[in-house]
């Protein structure tokens, strides 16, 4: 072991002659303020310069910043003055034409695969999954009526009865999207409920049960009739019939 003497504090302390430094330190507090007293400005290896200043590209004003900060002009640095100036500068400069992102034609038309309308919607939202011209439309087109659903809607055109097939999206109440509506003056809305979806599922939502359903659309002033799909499948079509006017307080209908 040979002594050497820290060049911090300036104690002697013995050291391993292989571990004999150009500059040795007793501590690594030592050798901590030592870096911090003598590695500062011009004597940090890192050192670019001192500050150098700038003018805002939006307002004008002079200010002050690192000459290390340069390098990123490409992100914007040094040019600005802080960030509302940056913000205000890109909203004006960087519209239309000379966006990066920018787009030439803003809109295009496509057709609708469901009605075969023709629509028009921004460039940016055009995706290989835009195919339809209203959330109507993609629900008709994902959500296909049930066939419960297709077997009441035909009991009810059989027998004159004054509902219509909304649960395609053609009706929204409060976010809710009824199977069928009256389409006489009364509130009356019937739901067409499968057991697994609105019974049996695991962590079902108040809203989706026969109680919690009829309690929300009760709230709004209709009267709702839930209809499951079992019974259907269980019962002619003149007892949905019958179930249906009875919800209506009609006459027994007649085909």
């Amino acid at each position: 072991m040979k002594q050497v003497i820290c060049d911090n504090c300036g104690e002697r302390f013995l050291r391993r002659p292989s571990a004999i430094r150009d500059h040795n330190f007793c501590s690594r507090e030592c050798w901590g303020e030592w870096l911090s007293n003598n590695l500062r400005g011009e004597n940090n290896p890192n050192y670019k310069g001192g500050p150098v200043t700038r003018v805002c590209e939006q307002c004008g004003a002079k200010f002050c910043i690192p000459k290390a900060w340069l390098r990123k002009e490409a992100k914007n640095e040094g040019r600005f003055c802080g960030q509302d100036c940056r913000e205000n500068w890109l909203s004006k400069h960087l519209q239309g034409s000379n966006n990066p992102n920018y787009i030439p034609e803003s809109h295009i038309t496509g057709r609708c695969v469901v009605c075969g309308e023709v629509f028009s919607v921004p460039r940016a939202w055009i995706n290989e999954e835009r195919k339809y011209c209203s959330r109507r439309c993609m629900l008709k087109a994902i959500h296909p009526p049930t066939k419960p659903e297709i077997r009441v809607s035909k009991v009810i055109s059989d027998y004159n009865l004054p509902f219509k097939y909304v649960g395609n999206g053609d009706k929204w109440i409060e976010g809710l999207n009824p199977d069928f509506i009256c389409t006489n003056e009364e509130r009356k809305i019937i739901e067409v409920f499968g057991r697994y979806w609105h019974q049996e599922m695991d962590d079902i939502s108040w809203k989706r049960t026969e109680e919690g359903r009829k309690s929300f659309f009760s709230e709004l002033g209709y009267d709702t009739l839930i209809l499951w799909d079992d019974q259907i499948s269980n019962l002619s079509d003149q007892a949905i019939a019958k179930q249906i006017s009875a919800f209506l307080m009609l006459e027994s209908p007649r085909i």
